[in-house]
C-alpha cells in the first residue's frame, strides 16, 4: 500500500511535470509557428554554404570545382532576404529562422550577425 502510495503520487507529479513542459516548450519561438513548424529556409543556410565553397576551394587549391559550383552558391544567396541597404533583412510578417545557436529566438528587422555572415 505504502509503494502504491508513493506510485500514485509521482504519477501525478510526473503528469504535471509534462504539462508544464509542454506550455514551456510553447513559448519557445518557432519559425513557421505552429500549423508549420519549420520556416521556409535559415537566413545563415546561403552564406555558410558560400563559406564552406570558398574555403574548400582555398585549402585543397580547387579552382575547378569552385567554378563549377559557383554560379549555383551564388544563385542560392538570392533567397537570402535583405533590405535596400544590403542588410540582411528578416520580415516581421513571416519570420524565418536565423543563426543556428540562437534560432529559437525570435529576431526580425536588420539582422548584423547574418549579414556580416552574408558579405
Amino acid at each position: 500500500s505504502g509503494i502504491t502510495d508513493i506510485w500514485l503520487e509521482l504519477k501525478e507529479d510526473y503528469k504535471d511535470y509534462l504539462e508544464r513542459i509542454k506550455k514551456a516548450i510553447k513559448e519557445i519561438y518557432s519559425p513557421g509557428g505552429d500549423s508549420s513548424p519549420l520556416a521556409d529556409h535559415a537566413l545563415d543556410n546561403g552564406p555558410f554554404m558560400a563559406l564552406l565553397l570558398c574555403s574548400y576551394a582555398n585549402q585543397f587549391e580547387d579552382s575547378e570545382f569552385f567554378l563549377q559550383m559557383k554560379a549555383t552558391v551564388k544563385k542560392g544567396l538570392e533567397f537570402v532576404s535583405r533590405d535596400e541597404s544590403g542588410l540582411v533583412f528578416n520580415n516581421l510578417i513571416n519570420p524565418q529562422c536565423v543563426y543556428g545557436f540562437t534560432d529559437i529566438v525570435k529576431k526580425t528587422g536588420n539582422l548584423l550577425f547574418s549579414s556580416l555572415l552574408f558579405y
